[in-house]
């Protein structure tokens, strides 16, 4: 038990680590590009990356089963509602009013205020 407590912490430290790193990295030519930062990038690409772990595993499930109708109808509709749910959470962060601020990075990726 105490392996797979530690392998599910390792999973997620290293999916904060990945998140936090890609959310840096690409900050300045979002930045530039769009004009817009979103503050809570993070919290929701950790989420989705999450939910979209789930389901890659689900999908290689499917493959697995698809030989079978029966089983492959009922993981066929868990795939369906995993994705409905990525959905959803990717229109509750872009609803939320102060998820992006205007910020304009200039041609170096350095932010020149917010206009």
């Amino acid at each position: 038990f105490k392996r797979i407590v530690e392998s599910v912490a390792d999973f997620v430290v290293g999916s904060v680590i990945t998140t936090i790193v890609c959310s840096m990295m690409t900050l300045p030519l979002v930045s530039y590009y769009f004009g817009f930062v979103s503050i809570l990038s993070i919290g929701s690409n950790l989420v989705m990356s999450l939910l979209a772990t789930a389901l890659m595993a689900v999908a290689a499930l499917w493959w697995m089963v698809s030989w079978q109708s029966l089983l492959s109808a009922w993981v066929g509709s868990g795939l369906m509602g995993i994705a409905v749910l990525m959905n959803g959470v990717t229109s509750w962060f872009a609803s939320i009013e102060f998820a992006v601020i205007p910020w304009r990075a200039n041609s170096w990726g350095v932010a020149i205020g917010i206009s």
